[in-house]
């Protein structure tokens, strides 16, 4: 990741999350289309014990980009603005004004929550 911002810029790379079903839930077994999936400690495979999908959720993705040094904003960029850009769509996603309604996800090491914010969140 280190190797990809420093050639592309933050402001050309993209944080995502492809995480399955069983993403955000606790170890045990899942079905993964017709599959059997267990997931243990966050990692998700099949009866063969082969890698079966992500459980990746974007608030870890932005921890772990955090913790290889990356700036907090550029952190966030990759997972706000950028995507928005890419799908054309950042003229009303992707960014937060203070004059604008929006939905957040607050973060803490302890978990997100959701809650509405708008103009009189910004004082």
């Amino acid at each position: 990741m280190k190797l990809l911002l420093l050639a592309k810029g933050a402001a050309h790379v993209t944080l995502v999350s492809d995480g399955l079903s069983a993403t955000g839930m606790p170890d045990g077994k899942y079905m993964l289309g017709g599959f059997e999936v267990t997931v243990t400690g966050g990692v998700c495979r099949n009866a063969d014990g082969v890698l079966a999908g992500s459980t990746l959720t974007l608030d870890r993705a932005l921890r772990n980009i955090v913790a290889l040094g990356i700036p907090l904003p550029d952190a966030v960029r990759m997972l706000t603005l950028n995507p928005a850009t890419l799908l054309g769509i950042e003229f009303k996603k992707g960014l937060t004004c203070a004059w604008e309604q929006t939905r957040m996800s607050c973060c803490s090491m302890e978990g997100c929550t959701w809650q509405e914010c708008g103009p009189a969140a910004f004082g």
